[in-house]
């Protein structure tokens, strides 16, 4: 299958430059520079889980031990010629890559639960621990072959000091002599050519017997090897290659360790290369904040709040206080198969709507290519066979083509080969010729892809467009929002409603004569004039109705939260009553089980004294029917829990249940049958029951409140906010807070907080990681985005149930 994607025109060079910031070795920069889409979806779902598993583990755990990777690629190839070794430094730089293995495939070994993709990357890896004790055991950290790499060397070594030192001892003796008689200026022993050697007088140079190996560069001086120690020196200079033969022995010997292992140490750099270019990606993915979208083959579209990834960064990269922040995008398309998958976007120049096409091309080529988009949680892409793009000028003088002339080449490819799955990208569709042949062009190829049920955006400033996706099933209108009071763009999309270019607004905001905007104006027609107003009108109308439904949905969460506060306390209240009533109603019991006793002692005395037997038995029944009350009571008390079991169909193998007949619960061992009798086990036994007899299970807090009494508390909601500062907390005094902390938002219905833990070394934020991914009520965590805080703090969303 032939794929197509429009990488230069999204600037998706620009995001490959980015990720070279993170490179350790060649390996990772390979694998960027041809860092391409991808078209399979299993391939892009599972690249992009590894990633999301390498970005959690970056950002929440110990810090992942690859600082030490080498590329010694080179030196295996080397290697595989027999006879050949490596020099000591690239022999260590074999052994950190192999100890950097080792050490990976231990740190992923033993978090494999929580990383099982990174398990199954690694566990290949070998341990070639003979391969590292040959290597550690003749070679030191600097590169130099230890004494001990043999016993030969050891001795060569020794014999080598020894004879040094001798002859410097000659020759020191020897330079002090020519010294004193005026041979020499100084009594010093030097080096030249490898041999040791005295500087003399040029002039005295056939006086002092012996070789001369060189002169000094004003010739004044000569360095003279006396003959009195040329054989010694012709001793040493043979012990020395004496020790350049063993060093090369040795380095032998290593290399033959290594050779049989190639294959496999060859394969271990291909999957170490993958999991350096993971690590880059991961780190990439942080600095981003970047999330992994849902994905889908429906050409369904739907970003949340994505940023466009290169304003992003730039943004990122400046100072803190130099940074402005950048307008998200919001928008969907395609969410069924009834809905449209064709989007015309409007709106003034420089409003951002070039800007969101990018954003929505960019996002689809890093996510097929294997990369986190910076977006919010909830995100859904479809992945797309082929992504066409035309944005910018492309005209050639070379090629003899305009910028009408270009566009044109551009949309016939489009038209060639676009399919069901591919993504068409246009900027001003139509523009660069006659308007009204333009806009004729642009209906005509905008109504092909949509019957080829392509994903297509397009922007533009032709209002017959706007009435074409008005008219036309599966077509969309859409706009970037313009603020009219301020005549400034606020850069947010609106979907369903055309915008208005405000051609005349912003020229009579730059200066441009009024009486010329007023010809313009009576130029262009008042029917055009009058849709251009209503366009504006309704686009002020719905801001207005925007921030006003945000106020009503302030105040709602703000009652539901009240709400559930007063209901819980209605609860608590309830259950205090009931606990006070049944102990009363116990205490009852139990002076009543003691009158009993006392009375029986009554009525056997009377008996013993032949009293009446009506009597008797009239005593007896009073005792009885006060028993009877209290038990009654007491029964309906414990009743009042007791309350029909929710969702009787729904029961699974394992889920809890009470039987209030028998006062105890059970674990459901089979689903219900078609008669709604459930197998049930107890204990050591087994029962079969209808589920109209089952009630639901208690839960923890209830168990508590039956053993323990309930004790008031005065909780002041006032102070509770959506936000709680941890700074400067310890790790367990933070982790004590957001527990305490989430127990009360989530009492009040909030369901996002935020936990300020500050930047730092960032062990906090990872303490506090670690301790909401253990924790039953969250749904989601993750870290602030730009304007948020950034890594300092972590945004919490928090279960409904």
């Amino acid at each position: 299958m032939s794929s197509e994607f429009s990488l230069q025109p999204l600037e998706f060079d620009k995001i490959r430059e980015q990720l070279l910031r993170y490179i350790l070795t060649d390996m990772a920069s390979e694998r960027i520079e041809t860092l391409a889409p991808l078209y399979d979806f299993e391939t892009i779902e599972k690249n992009l889980n590894e990633l999301v598993e390498m970005s959690d583990l970056l950002k929440y755990d110990d810090a992942f031990p690859i600082d030490q990777l080498k590329d010694v690629r080179d030196s295996f190839r080397k290697l595989g010629t027999l006879g050949i070794f490596l020099n000591p430094d690239q022999f260590n730089q074999v052994l950190l890559t192999l100890q950097t293995a080792r050490k990976i495939k231990s740190y992923i070994k033993s978090r494999g639960d929580k990383y099982p993709l990174l398990f199954k990357l690694t566990a290949p890896l070998q341990n070639y621990s003979d391969i590292e004790d040959a290597i550690s055991s003749a070679l030191d950290e600097n590169g130099e072959v230890k004494n001990n790499a043999s016993s030969r060397l050891r001795q060569i070594r020794r014999d080598l000091e020894t004879k040094s030192s001798h002859i410097r001892k000659k020759l020191e003796s020897l330079s002090r002599q020519f010294a004193s008689e005026g041979y020499s200026q100084d009594a010093i022993v030097t080096m030249r050519g490898g041999r040791m050697v005295i500087p003399v007088k040029e002039e005295y140079k056939n006086i002092v017997k012996g070789f001369i190996h060189d002169e000094s560069s004003s010739g004044q001086t000569v360095f003279i090897e006396p003959a009195e120690v040329l054989e010694l020196n012709n001793e040493l200079r043979k012990l020395a290659m004496d020790e350049a033969r063993e060093i090369e022995r040795i380095l032998l010997q290593i290399a033959d360790v290594i050779r049989p292992h190639l294959d496999t140490l060859k394969y271990a750099m291909e999957i170490l290369g993958d999991i350096e270019f993971l690590y880059v990606r991961g780190r990439f993915a942080n600095f981003l904040n970047g999330v992994k979208p849902h994905l889908n083959e429906t050409g369904h579209l739907h970003i949340k709040q994505g940023l466009h990834p290169l304003l992003f960064l730039k943004e990122l990269n400046k100072l803190p206080a130099d940074r402005r922040g950048v307008v998200p995008l919001d928008l969907e398309l395609g969410s069924s198969p009834e809905s449209g998958r064709t989007l015309i976007i409007s709106g003034p120049n420089a409003g951002g709507k070039t800007v969101a096409l990018k954003t929505i091309g960019l996002f689809a080529l890093m996510n097929q290519s294997g990369l986190l988009i910076p977006c919010a949680i909830g995100t859904h892409l479809s992945v797309f066979d082929q992504i066409f793009a035309d944005i910018g000028d492309d005209q050639s003088i070379e090629n003899d083509l305009s910028t009408f002339s270009s566009h044109v080449q551009h949309l016939s490819e489009m038209v060639n080969k676009v399919t069901q799955k591919s993504l068409i990208l246009i900027d001003e569709i139509g523009s660069g010729t006659d308007p009204k042949e333009g806009s004729s062009l642009a209906i005509a190829i905008l109504d092909y892809f949509n019957k080829k049920q392509a994903v297509s955006i397009v922007t533009t400033h032709h209002g017959e467009l706007k009435a074409f996706a008005h008219d036309t099933d599966g077509i969309e209108n859409g706009s970037m929002e313009f603020d009219h009071e301020t005549l400034q763009p606020t850069y947010v999309f609106r979907p369903k409603i055309p915008g208005s270019s405000y051609a005349f607004e912003i020229s009579k905001r730059i200066g441009l004569h009024p009486d010329i905007i007023a010809k313009a104006k009576e130029i262009s027609g008042t029917e055009i004039l009058r849709l251009e107003n209503l366009i504006q009108e309704l686009q002020t109308q719905i801001k207005r109705y925007e921030t006003l439904f945000t106020e009503v949905n302030r105040e709602r969460a703000g009652l539901e939260g009240l709400t559930k506060l007063y209901d819980d306390r209605i609860k608590d209240l309830k259950t205090k009553e009931r606990n006070l009533k049944q102990k009363s109603l116990e205490e009852t019991q139990k002076v009543l089980q003691e009158a009993n006793k006392k009375i029986e002692a009554v009525v056997q005395e009377i008996r013993l004294s032949n009293a009446d037997k009506e009597i008797i038995k009239k005593s007896r029944n009073l005792i009885r029917e006060e028993n009877a009350f209290v038990q009654t009571e007491l029964k309906a008390i414990k009743e009042i829990d007791v309350l029909p079991l929710e969702h009787p169909d729904k029961l699974q193998k394992g889920d809890k249940v009470f039987i209030p007949s028998m006062g105890v619960e059970a674990t459901v061992l089979e689903s219900p049958d078609e008669s709604n009798h459930v197998l049930l086990g107890t204990g050591s036994i087994s029962i079969k029951i209808n589920t109209n007899l089952l009630s639901n299970a208690k839960t923890e807090s209830e168990e508590k409140s039956e053993s323990l009494p309930r004790q008031h508390i005065n909780w002041n909601t006032d102070d509770i906010k959506n936000q709680i500062d941890l700074r400067g907390l310890t790790a367990e005094e933070a982790i004590y807070e957001v527990d305490a902390y989430l127990t009360d938002v989530l009492m009040l219905g909030f369901r996002e907080v935020t936990l300020v833990h500050g930047k730092g070394d960032g062990i906090l934020r990872k303490k506090i990681g670690e301790f909401l991914k253990r924790d039953p009520r969250i749904k989601h965590f993750r870290l602030g985005q730009w304007g948020e805080g950034d890594t300092g703090v972590t945004v919490v969303e928090i279960k409904s149930e």
